[in-house]
C-alpha cells in the first residue's frame, strides 16, 4: 500500500531526509574525528619526549656499540701478548717489591658473555700502603685488561705501617665463539 503524497509533503519529507542524514553524519563521522585530532593534538608533546628518548638511547647504543668494538680490537691486539706471572714479577721488581711477592696462584676461569675471566691470586707481605697503591696502578695502567676485583690488607704484628696484601686480578680475553 502506497501512501500519495502531495508534492509539499514529499518536499517536507526530502528535507526532513537531509536533515537526518546531515544530523547522523555529523554524529556519527566528523564529531569522533574531531575527537580523535583533539585526543592526538594532547598527546603530541609526549611522543615528542619518548622520541627524543628514544633517539637518546640510540646515541648511548651507538657509543656502547663502537666501546665495545674498540674493546674487542684491544682484546685482539692483546692476545699475541700473553699476561703471565713474569709481567706481574717485572711489575713487582720495578716497584721495588719483588722480594716482598709471597706468590701468584691461578683461581679460576670462567665466561662472561663474550669475554673469559681468568683470575690470579696475588700475596704480598711487609708492603707500605704506598707501595700497594703503586703496584696496583702499575697493574691496571698497563693493561686495560687487568682488573683488580678484590683486595684484602692487614697490619703485620711487628710493625703497624707495613702490611699483608691479598688481592684479585681478573684478566679478561676474548670468549669462544
Amino acid at each position: 500500500m502506497m501512501i500519495k503524497l502531495k508534492p509539499r509533503e514529499k518536499r517536507f519529507v526530502l528535507i526532513g531526509g537531509i536533515l537526518l542524514f546531515v544530523i547522523l553524519s555529523v554524529r556519527l563521522y566528523y564529531l569522533p574525528f574531531f575527537d580523535r585530532m583533539r585526543r592526538a593534538q594532547e598527546l603530541l608533546p609526549q611522543k615528542r619526549l619518548e622520541l627524543k628518548r628514544v633517539i637518546a638511547l640510540g646515541e648511548d647504543w651507538q657509543r656502547l656499540r663502537l666501546a665495545n668494538r674498540q674493546l674487542l680490537e684491544s682484546l685482539k691486539s692483546k692476545q699475541s701478548r700473553i699476561i703471565s706471572y713474569s709481567l706481574l714479577e717485572e711489575l713487582a721488581t720495578k716497584i721495588g717489591i719483588r722480594s716482598n711477592l709471597k706468590s701468584i696462584r691461578p683461581r679460576s676461569q670462567k665466561e662472561v658473555e663474550f669475554f673469559k675471566e681468568e683470575t690470579l691470586e696475588i700475596s704480598l707481605v711487609n708492603v707500605t700502603l704506598e707501595q700497594i697503591t703503586r703496584y696496583l696502578y702499575e697493574i691496571e695502567a698497563t693493561d686495560p685488561t687487568l682488573q683488580t676485583s678484590r683486595i684484602h690488607l692487614q697490619p703485620t704484628r711487628r710493625n703497624s705501617e707495613l702490611l699483608k696484601a691479598d688481592f684479585t686480578i681478573s684478566i679478561f680475553n676474548e670468549g669462544e665463539d
